[in-house]
């Protein structure tokens, strides 16, 4: 169902994924609890650290529905942010996992919410994007690529650069989760997914109201208009669809 025009952090509790409020520390940072399935996690945020967005929010609760991907299995998180979604798998019992960040302090912050939740991170480490070569091979590779900011002429670049290169990571049967929204055009995905040997399914799908920023992003919504099925307009309101992948490596 379309979620009505509220915040963010309302529309999660409205879905039952935000479950306790949110406690500010005097140092300005603060601390808030989601439920994820049969899981709550405890996320302290910090200014300059993504916040878990609707992508993220939708991304964790694909990763519950994905749990027979993670049980006991070694996973690599590329981009962990706060150390959400790592955190995440190890309490859906993943074996082992590895998380990469290109900021220092997404690490850091990691670091200290794993503790917080009384799990162990193998390896945290400082890696622009997948421009690195693996020590070993995963089972499973998390991401919640950028999008609508990532900086490079075309916008789905890293979603292409994360089809292409995760095979490198996976292990022959290995599993890639990702998240992504309508306005990536989720055809060519798909297509691409196939290209590079991967069988997949669409395990989640969710709809969310624009984001302010989306409407900040020079260029956005105007190339979102290009792509067909991108978005669509609910009295007014813009709304894009996100989906989960479940992506299956078979070469």
């Amino acid at each position: 169902s379309i979620e009505s025009d509220m915040s963010i952090d309302q529309q999660a509790r409205r879905r039952g994924l935000s479950g306790t409020e949110e406690t500010a520390t005097p140092s300005g940072r603060s601390t808030k609890s989601y439920l994820f399935g049969p899981v709550v996690i405890q996320l302290r945020q910090e200014q300059g650290v993504w916040e878990l967005t609707p992508h993220g929010l939708t991304l964790a609760e694909g990763m519950v529905k994905a749990q027979q991907a993670l049980v006991g299995q070694s996973v690599l998180e590329v981009g962990v942010g706060s150390g959400a979604h790592s955190i995440l798998a190890l309490k859906l019992g993943a074996r082992a996992l590895d998380g990469t960040d290109i900021e220092e302090r997404s690490l850091s912050l990691a670091r200290e919410n794993a503790a917080r939740n009384s799990v162990a991170i193998r390896s945290l480490s400082l890696q622009n994007w997948l421009n690195f070569t693996p020590e070993r091979k995963y089972d499973t590779l998390i991401c919640n690529p950028p999008f609508c900011k990532s900086g490079t002429p075309d916008r789905r670049q890293f979603i292409k650069d994360l089809i292409l290169q995760a095979p490198d990571f996976l292990h022959r049967g290995g599993h890639l989760l990702f998240v992504q929204s309508s306005m990536a055009d989720f055809p060519k995905t798909e297509r691409e997914l196939g290209e590079a040997g991967f069988h997949f399914d669409v395990i989640l799908q969710k709809q969310f109201l624009f984001r302010d920023y989306y409407f900040e992003e020079p260029g956005f919504i105007e190339e979102s208009r290009q792509v067909p099925g991108g978005f669509k307009e609910v009295d007014g309101h813009l709304i894009e669809q996100l989906r989960v992948y479940w992506a299956t490596r078979t070469s």
